[in-house]
This record gives structure tokens, C-alpha cells and sequence, in this order.
């Protein structure tokens, strides 16, 4: 990723800095290097600027675009394929939250596995959610509502709209 300075403004796209919670700490990483920082202010976890698997940078602003910067940083790195690590943290909470649910093991299996086409928009998305919505639809309040929360914060826009009542 390069940044230029060309007929008196910025092109190019900068550098992301994240932690690996997912806490973006600047999206301007080579245009103002001065913001960065080397463990996330908001949790005190390592930032990284590149895939850990690649060592792509990770995108930030285009500053030859007016579009707007997605507000969530990358889920997948667009070089590899490989989830970045707060992605990767995210899921591994989502399967603790449904271990700790009072549902039967297969039942448990059943939501695992439905949780990959869960998060991105597959043909097998709307089978994926027919399937976690009947899981949890077996749960109390309480515990639906901690599992749809944890839940939605992975999934796709298309499947949180029908994943929820």
C-alpha cells in the first residue's frame, strides 16, 4: 500500500493499525505514523498492521476515493483468504457462548457447523440460519438474547435480519 502525493492532494490507499481485539487504532497509518501505537489504548492487546498469515498490509483509507470508510475493520485478510485474528477471536467466543448454553451436544454440533455460512453470504446461508434459528429457539430469554447478541456481531446483514424474530 502506497500513499502519493499527486496535482496537490493524496492518492492511494493508507495502512489500517489494529488490535487484535478488532480496536482499529488509526486507518492513516502512513500518512500519520505519529498515531500509532503499539498496544491498543482501549484493551492493551498488540496491534498489528499486516496479516499475520500473508503479511499483506491491511487496507485503510483511499485517499483517491470519497467513499466512506467502512466503520469495522476486515474480517478476512483480501490477500490470503485467512481470518484476521480478532475475527478469528470472535468465532472462538461464539462457540464458547453456544458451549455454555444449556443445549443438547448435538444441538451444540448442529450450531457449529452452521456458524461458517452464518458469517458471509453462501448458498448455504439460509439453510445455516433455519438451522441456528431452531437451536436457539429451544433457549430461555436470557439466554437467547446473549446468543443472538454474540451471534449477530459475526453474521452477514442479510442473515441477522432473519436470524432475528
Amino acid at each position: 500500500m502506497t500513499i502519493r502525493y499527486e496535482a496537490g492532494r493524496l492518492t492511494g490507499i493508507d495502512v489500517s493499525q489494529i488490535c487484535l481485539n478488532g480496536h482499529r487504532i488509526t486507518s492513516n497509518a502512513l500518512k500519520a505514523p505519529e498515531v500509532q501505537e503499539a498496544f491498543c489504548s482501549v484493551c492493551g492487546e498488540p496491534t498489528v498492521m499486516a496479516c499475520l498469515h500473508c503479511s499483506m498490509p491491511i487496507p485503510g483509507r483511499n485517499w483517491g476515493s470519497m467513499a466512506p470508510f467502512p466503520a469495522l475493520p476486515p474480517s478476512y485478510c483480501q490477500a490470503c483468504g485467512s481470518a484476521h485474528p480478532w475475527h478469528q477471536r470472535a468465532i472462538a467466543n461464539a462457540i464458547e457462548v453456544l458451549q455454555e448454553l444449556e443445549i443438547g451436544e448435538t444441538d451444540l454440533i448442529v450450531a457449529e457447523n452452521a456458524l461458517p455460512d452464518l458469517m458471509s453470504n453462501t448458498p448455504r446461508s439460509e439453510v445455516a440460519t433455519l438451522r441456528m434459528q431452531r437451536v436457539l429457539g429451544k433457549l430461555g430469554k436470557p439466554a437467547y438474547d446473549i446468543a443472538i447478541k454474540v451471534i449477530s456481531d459475526l453474521v452477514s446483514e442479510t442473515v441477522k435480519k432473519t436470524l432475528k424474530p
